[in-house]
């Protein structure tokens, strides 16, 4: 049995559901190409790719100046017995009979231009022997963190059948004509047998066609397009095309087909994007229509043609708005990050000042405000942080019906006597690996969200159950928990609900609220292998699904000893501590508060120096930032307890991640820090 590599490396995960290609890229020796190995990719390159794979239409990734081949198993039934060679390797080698159209595709491509083919004929080599296919084929071009071209992506009908079924028709009708001058009963015959061959060709077909008088009556339509309207053919036969279900139900399209109609009657051809509101749901159309000439060349009947291009337009908006997130979570990170660096130096500078000034209410009341606002901001970043998934989560089996009622009583003060709450969890609910503090703070911030959408008045629903994922665009297969809050509130219209989500987007009035609560609630759900939904209707209320992926069943949870809580003031021995950072105002900050423990401090600006500093003296610990240029807290880490292995150490951070190969076990103190909190992790360290 096949063993998906990629549910087995986080590095790979954007691989999890797309099928047998997702295993076998996971599993590829990605080394031996110019992408290198895939823990190395940029995130754009694994946002395009794990969307493709998830697409039924045959897509293909070309990335870089040759072209390395990444595809999904759509495009791997196209490329006949020339799959697998074909992943991995340079698109000019992969297809050398077309080296020269490829050439040309990869040079408009890495400029950052787009082609459109319509029935390409080519000659291919898929099963060993020349070929001849045609192909309605997509170029765009895939944009980089840089914001330069880095590949480009392809997406590939063949359209074969429908070229030669065309073919088969004008030769059809060509022999019809000559055989006219044979006989009247012959006539007859060959007349009959093309009709035959005619309709045979339409019904067949996966486009929607049909045949139209020239003031728009309708003569004759396939079953496809039958199949779309749940119309038989007797329905529509007679009737104007314009006024039929595939037009009446899309504002503003039974006029625009008119026009097209009067247009192809006068000798025009047309083709357009049409997106449709059918008895069959929304989808979208490329929709054409030309004129069928006589022997003179009057226009004697029109003919529409419609393919449905829904699942490509979609993936291609599915990869824009990725990459567009992607791009606004990084930059939130850094800025949260940078946030952090500078609350550090406020409120750890505030926290001395509190202690060296005289007891005077007034003053520190002042400096409690200050506090108070700089620990509003920490709050912030730490939802900077959530929608960017750059939060330092610490998972751990949670039995969410204990959570949740374990915080009935905080619900209720924070909401307020008028919102009832009625709290319904499953019995034998299945644990979850989840952040017990972070899945608060959002079951919270979803509750305070449900009060504000009733004004603060009505009932609210917290209910958790078990399902079952078979498939799913974004979640794995596999048995979830589901947590979900119910309001009756006012509810959101279409396109608020679409935008819920977006970092900063709130509908709420100037000053209450940053529009990054939803963002958070998203960014938990997804850093823990799961996703937030929104249902909401208008003037009926919302509901907010988290699913998490279980964990097993409850197991008896064992009775930990109580941590050893280390206190700013607690009487401990004098340490002599290298302190490291590269921000100047932080490291006098720690600087300060380690003295004031009562350590003797060094301090260094930099790893380099650091280094320097280590070979001078012995040093009991060393306090270390993380991100820091030429050499990062971590490989500073690594390096030092190599040359002195007793040295104990404390990595401090704004971010939560650290590069591959850091150790995991480092005592790590996420910034911004308190004094007690810098106490606390020195005991630990030193223990």
């Amino acid at each position: 049995m096949a063993v998906d590599a990629s549910r087995e490396n986080p590095e790979t995960a954007f691989l999890v559901g797309g099928g047998q290609l997702g295993t076998i890229i996971a599993a590829f020796d990605w080394t031996q190409t110019p992408l290198g190995p895939i823990e190395n990719w940029p995130t754009s390159i694994k946002t395009t790719v794990g969307l493709i794979l998830r697409s039924p239409v045959p897509i293909v990734t070309l990335w870089g100046e040759q072209g390395t081949m990444i595809y999904n198993d759509a495009y791997s039934v196209f490329a006949g017995g020339r799959h697998p060679r074909l992943l991995g390797s340079a698109v000019r080698e992969g297809w050398p009979e077309v080296a020269d159209f490829n050439d040309n595709v990869m040079k408009v491509g890495l400029a950052g231009g787009t082609l459109s083919y319509t029935d390409q004929e080519l000659t291919l080599h898929r099963s060993g022997a020349p070929e001849q296919v045609w192909m309605n084929l997509d170029y765009s071009p895939v944009i980089g963190e840089n914001g330069q071209p880095i590949g480009v992506i392809a997406i590939v009908v063949e359209s074969t059948a429908k070229v030669l079924m065309e073919r088969e028709i004008r030769n059809e009708a060509q022999r019809f004509r000559e055989a006219l001058d044979e006989a009247v009963i012959e006539r007859t015959a060959a007349l009959q047998r093309s009709e035959k061959t005619i309709r045979t060709v339409f019904e067949t077909s996966y486009l929607s066609q049909g045949l139209l008088t020239t003031d728009g009556k309708i003569v004759y339509v396939n079953t496809t397009a039958l199949a779309s309207i749940k119309r038989r053919l007797e329905d529509v036969v007679g009737k104007d095309f314009a006024d039929t279900p595939w037009f009446s139900g899309t504002p503003g399209m039974p006029e625009k087909i008119r026009d097209g109609i009067a247009r192809v009657a006068s000798g025009e051809s047309i083709k357009i994007a049409m997106p449709l509101h059918l008895p069959t749901g929304d989808r979208i159309y490329e929709f054409s229509m030309r004129p069928a000439l006589d022997e003179i060349g009057k226009v004697v009947a029109l003919v529409p043609e419609a393919v449905e291009i829904t699942a490509r337009v979609r993936a291609e908006e599915a990869l824009q708005q990725a990459v567009k997130l992607e791009a606004i979570g990084n930059l939130t990170g850094g800025i949260a990050h940078d946030f952090n660096n500078l609350l550090m130096a406020v409120l750890g500078s505030l926290e001395l000042l509190r202690k060296r000034l005289p007891d005077d209410p007034t003053t520190l009341r002042l400096i409690d405000n200050a506090a108070e606002g700089a620990r509003r901001g920490k709050s912030l970043t730490e939802r900077m942080l959530a929608f960017a998934r750059k939060q330092d989560l610490k998972p751990q089996r949670t039995d969410l019906g204990r959570l949740v009622g374990g915080m009935a009583e905080l619900l209720e003060r924070a909401l307020g006597p008028t919102i009832t709450v009625d709290i319904k969890i499953d019995s034998n609910l299945s644990q979850v690996e989840i952040d017990p503090n972070q899945m608060e703070a959002a079951l919270l911030n979803l509750a305070v969200n449900a009060r504000d959408a009733m004004h603060g008045q009505g009932p609210l629903v917290i209910q958790a159950h078990e399902a079952v994922v078979e498939y799913d665009s974004v979640l794995s297969p596999g048995h979830y928990v589901v947590l979900s809050v119910i309001d009756a509130g006012e509810g959101m219209d279409e396109a608020t609900l679409k935008r819920a989500t977006e970092p900063f987007f709130t509908t709420k009035g100037v000053g209450k609220g940053t529009g990054l609560g939803l963002s958070m609630v998203q960014g938990l759900a997804e850093q823990s292998g799961g996703r937030l939904i929104l249902k909401s209707l208008t003037g009926v209320g919302t509901t907010a699904e988290i699913w998490l992926p279980s964990a097993g069943p409850a197991v008896a949870e064992a009775v930990a000893p109580a941590p050893v809580v280390a206190s700013e003031n607690q009487d401990s021995t004098p340490l002599t501590i290298l302190a490291v950072d590269d921000d100047p105002l932080i490291l006098m900050n720690i600087v300060d508060m380690l003295e004031d423990l009562g350590h003797a401090v060094i301090e260094a600006s930099s790893a380099k120096r650091a280094l320097e500093e280590l070979g001078k003296a012995k040093f009991d610990l060393m306090v270390t930032d993380h991100a820091m240029p030429h050499m990062t807290g971590a490989q500073l880490i690594k390096e030092a307890q190599a040359r002195w292995p007793e040295l104990r150490v404390i990595l401090a951070t704004g971010y939560a991640d650290l590069p591959p190969g850091a150790n995991a076990d480092v005592p790590r103190l996420s910034k911004p820090f308190a004094q007690s909190d810098l106490a606390a992790a020195l005991a630990k360290a030193s223990a």
